[in-house]
């Protein structure tokens, strides 16, 4: 039986075993060897297998074997050394072989034999070499890889929480430059809530509005009424019912003349932004992606450009999504100088880009509704006016208020024997409503 036909079952057996083997060269470097093996096991010597060998030669040097064991390098570094001669014999057989004489000599037939034994011979020791088989260098790789692969496996709990950690920390820094005012709805020195029992009718009116179904023609809701007349604390109690009950307020912004920072609008995109990546996850890969890339000094722009770029080109990349962001804006009229002006041209011109699932409610005095009159938000406008509700509905929320407020229990009378009788009522609700 001819050498090679003993070599190729145990080539091909470890080539079997490289089957999911992850180290790239390990199966690339085995099957050339088989190759090379199996077209010399049936050439039949004549002249047109001479290419055909010269071509599985040059495949086999090129091989490379990456990752391998430095014992499998060695033994195919070994093997390439080793064939280098039969190359240089191919060359000179092939000149020879132009001469038809020398092609039917036994010089000829001799050659190829010899160098069939030659390759053989090589193949041979690359297969046993030392007495240590092919297959069991390969099986050693193997285990080598299930061990580091195991060893990885167990790694890998620790690594995620690794990069979960520094994602993390990463997001914090990155949110952390953002320069944002502390005007959210629950701020210190913001409005209180109205009293339990007053108002209602005008909350659940902003509530219903707020959270139907998306419609882009209802997609801001306006409170107007002169001062005095509880805009801010049905805004506080709105806000509050949106983020502690609806969990659907994405962002608040209560803006008040008492307050440097919550008088004007330079700080308001950027705390736009803030708690917009605090409500949405979404919003804040995004963000975050975004003044990772940035080198233009966003966070020290323009604050009309910030809005833009930071609020509304953020906003435009999030999915149309069932669930409703309410940004909720309060006092518009104690926002800078134009009161509240310069924020709805803002408005005016990217409403359009704005999701329709993302709602505005918005609050001021008359003439802060006044200035849309022929704007394009005019018509995306459901307007309250809390002058327009009737005297009878406003006296019995402040009479309640006022029995509320003189029960004793929230305050030390100066005389404690005095109590406020029914006509007192009366008469202070009617002086209130004047």
């Amino acid at each position: 039986m001819n050498i090679l036909e003993n070599i190729l079952p145990v080539l091909r057996v470890a080539q079997a075993a490289t089957a999911g083997n992850p180290i790239p060269g390990l199966e690339g470097a085995i099957s050339g060897v088989i190759a090379l093996a199996e077209m010399v096991l049936t050439m039949k010597g004549n002249m047109a297998d001479l290419p055909e060998l010269d071509k599985r030669l040059k495949h086999l040097a090129d091989i490379d074997p990456v990752g391998c064991s430095n014992n499998l390098k060695q033994r195919l570094d070994m093997l390439k050394d080793n064939l280098k001669t039969i190359t240089g014999r191919l060359i000179s057989l092939e000149k020879k072989s132009k001469f038809k004489q020398w092609l039917k000599s036994k010089e000829y037939e001799k050659e190829i034999q010899d160098m069939k034994a030659s390759i053989a011979s090589h193949i041979q020791d690359f297969t046993f070499h030392n007495s240590i088989s092919i297959k069991i260098l390969v099986d050693q790789m193997s285990t080598k890889v299930e061990k580091i692969h195991k060893l990885v496996q167990d790694m890998a709990p620790e690594v995620r929480d690794v990069n979960k950690t520094v994602k993390s920390d990463h997001i914090e820094q990155t949110l952390a430059k953002i320069k944002y005012v502390s005007a959210r709805y629950n701020a210190p020195n913001t409005p209180d809530k109205c009293m339990q029992g007053t108002r209602i009718d005008i909350i659940q009116d902003i509530i219903a509005h707020l959270t139907a179904p998306p419609d882009p023609s209802q997609q801001i809701v306006m409170l107007s009424g002169s001062a005095g007349t509880g805009k801010s604390t049905i805004a506080k109690t709105v806000a509050s019912i949106l983020a502690e009950e609806k969990h659907i307020l994405a962002a608040s912004f209560f803006f008040s003349q008492n307050y440097a920072e919550r008088q004007e609008i330079k700080g308001l995109p950027l705390t736009l932004a803030y708690q917009l990546a605090d409500y949405d996850a979404d919003f804040k890969d995004i963000l975050v992606k975004f003044l990772d890339k940035d080198h233009t000094g966003i966070l020290d722009a323009d604050p009309q450009v910030q809005f833009y770029k930071l609020v509304v080109d953020l906003l435009a990349q999030i999915p149309t999504s069932e669930k409703l962001w309410v940004i909720c804006l309060d006092a518009l009229d104690e926002c800078g100088q134009d009161r509240g002006q310069m924020f709805l041209q803002w408005l005016s011109d990217n409403i359009t880009k704005i999701p329709g699932h993302v709602r505005f409610f918005l609050t001021g005095r008359p003439n802060v509704p006044s200035y849309l009159k022929y704007d394009v938000l005019h018509s995306l406008i459901h307007g309250i006016i809390l002058d327009d509700i009737d005297k009878e509905t406003v006296g019995k929320d402040i009479r309640r208020y006022l029995e509320q407020s003189l029960d004793g229990n929230s305050w030390m009378p100066r005389y404690p024997s005095w109590k406020p009788e029914v006509h007192d009522v009366d008469k202070i609700t009617r002086f209130c409503e004047a």
